[in-house]
């Protein structure tokens, strides 16, 4: 990323512009590794921490991660959830809706960094 600030900023303003968010409102930062058998890095009660954990296997992608949520998307419900329970049923009813975020222009922004170079590509 060349201009991760620009993209972050026309990001956030893309989201709001369309829709009511949930406080804080996007959020981003550094996606946290994690060891299956150790302490989770960010409290994963904490709705607005889930989307940044990933396996310690994917490390080497140094993810960014950013999110945002419509009012109410950061609300969690607990349950208890049974090896046969599956959510097959709820998704299938649920409403389907496409989010698109139009940022604008980006092509001073992305810069393709291939995994078998050090070298970007403008």
């Amino acid at each position: 990323m060349v201009d991760a600030e620009s993209f972050i900023l026309r990001c956030a303003a893309a989201a709001r512009r369309h829709h009511v968010l949930e406080q804080p409102g996007f959020l981003h930062r550094n996606v946290s590794y994690f060891h299956p058998n150790r302490d989770a890095p960010l409290d994963v009660t904490v709705p607005r921490n889930l989307s940044f954990p990933k396996h310690f296997g994917f490390a080497d992608q140094q993810e960014y991660r950013a999110i945002f949520a419509r009012r109410g998307g950061f609300t969690t419900r607990q349950r208890i959830v049974q090896p046969a329970f599956t959510f097959a049923e709820e998704i299938a009813s649920a409403r389907q809706h496409e989010r698109l975020l139009k940022p604008g222009d980006m092509r001073r922004i992305p810069a393709l960094a291939r995994k078998d170079s050090d070298h970007a590509v403008y």
